[in-house]
């Protein structure tokens, strides 16, 4: 059986939320953003090992604060890139040693990570070798030309779900897709699922419903919905 790793993704710099430290750092009812996603990962059975990516001078910080909150499963901090793709790439790189694995990527900035998330995560992995949470768009889409500003097409929101994370991958094919993106001089992926869609279109990516209050947080308007929503996980 395939030993299941996951990445927490922390290695941005949060400026545009304008507040002096990374919004990952930043506290919510007693804890910061970071936590709540490390107690999860530490609190799931299928979990054997969590890793978080991190600009450097936030090493000390992670590994104290899984001191403190006894996390027995923290394994690594990884060097964050100064693009989203170059911290799971150097996840990734992180584990060549370990090539047999699961792994699952998180967004530090979703707290709300549910432990049911990983769990069918994991459990799609065992059919597919790419996963990912993503919730239905509720709203009406539409296509636009963004230099005219004109709409071009309507779009069926029954067919639109938005990615979420924990995103998972059989540890191989991930590694395999960047390598095949790294090629490719236009590479910029906004996310993981991209990169096995785009370079491996052979694969299959599982997509799991989530729920809509997983939101990353971006705006300070969020933090009241995250507050709320990690008091409803209280009782999970």
């Amino acid at each position: 059986m395939s030993k299941n790793v996951a990445v927490i993704l922390a290695g941005g710099s949060g400026n545009r939320f304008g507040e002096s430290i990374p919004k990952q750092f930043l506290e919510v009812e007693g804890k910061t953003i970071l936590e709540y996603s490390m107690l999860a990962l530490q609190r799931h059975p299928e979990i054997d090992e969590f890793s978080v990516v991190v600009s450097r001078e936030y090493f000390e910080k992670v590994k104290s604060l899984a001191e403190k909150n006894g996390c027995t499963k923290f394994g690594k901090t990884i060097a964050g890139g100064s693009e989203r793709y170059e911290s799971s790439l150097n996840a990734v790189r992180a584990y060549e040693d370990t090539p047999d694995i699961n792994i699952l990527l998180c967004d530090s900035a979703r707290p709300v990570l549910r432990q049911r998330y990983i769990t069918e995560v994991i459990e799609a992995l065992k059919h597919y070798n790419a996963a990912t949470i993503a919730v239905p768009e509720i709203d009406t889409v539409l296509r636009v030309n963004p230099e005219t500003m004109l709409m071009t097409q309507r779009l069926d929101r029954n067919e639109i779900f938005r990615a979420h994370t924990p995103q998972g991958f059989k540890y191989d094919v991930l590694r395999k897709a960047y390598e095949i993106g790294l090629k490719d001089p236009d590479f910029n992926p906004t996310d993981d699922t991209g990169v096995i869609f785009k370079y491996l279109p052979d694969e299959k990516v599982y997509i799991i419903k989530g729920e809509h209050d997983n939101i990353k947080l971006t705006y300070k308007q969020d933090l009241e919905i995250i507050r709320k929503a990690l008091k409803c996980l209280e009782n999970e």
